[in-house]
This record gives structure tokens, C-alpha cells and sequence, in this order.
């Protein structure tokens, strides 16, 4: 689970004719990183000011930092619809 196509869409999601399966599958994936690996720690991290260097890298190397950007420079190449529903899926 390295990148964001590597992600399968949850059978839940809704279909929409604005959202395209990539959407789903960016959606399924930053919902699954914050509700593993930053929900539970929030709180501390929340008291002590900042998140932990690792977390940031781990979210950079699954995409998330690099949404719109071109694949030549390590990006994603997604629309921009894309930013809004990672931003959606996390809260």
C-alpha cells in the first residue's frame, strides 16, 4: 500500500458521476490512515504542538502531500477534486 492507486474503494462508497473510482480510492485510503494512525494519537500530539516527523513521511510517501502535482515530480497527477475529498475523508 504504497501509493494511492494501490487502495481498492470501500463496497460502501457512493457513486456519483463527479467522483471517478481514483476519487474512491484516494477517499478510502486517507480514511484509513486517520482513523489508524492519527486518530489515536491526536490528543498527545495535540498537547505537545506538533506531529511526529514519521507520520508526515509516511503520509508523503503514500501521496498525500503531492495530489496535484505531476508524476514526474513524485506526484499524483489528480484533478481538482481531489484535494477536497482527502481534506472530506479526513475529517
Amino acid at each position: 500500500m504504497n501509493q494511492i492507486s494501490d487502495i481498492k474503494p470501500e463496497a460502501s462508497s457512493l457513486r456519483t458521476p463527479y467522483f471517478s473510482e481514483e476519487h474512491e480510492m484516494l477517499r478510502t485510503q486517507v480514511r484509513r490512515f486517520v482513523e489508524t494512525e492519527i486518530k489515536p494519537h491526536a490528543l498527545v500530539w495535540e498537547e505537545q504542538g506538533y506531529v511526529p516527523r514519521e507520520v508526515l513521511r509516511r503520509m508523503g510517501s503514500l501521496g498525500f502531500f503531492g495530489i496535484r502535482y505531476p508524476e514526474r515530480y513524485g506526484g499524483a497527477e489528480m484533478d481538482a477534486l481531489a484535494p477536497v475529498i482527502a481534506e472530506l475523508a479526513g475529517t
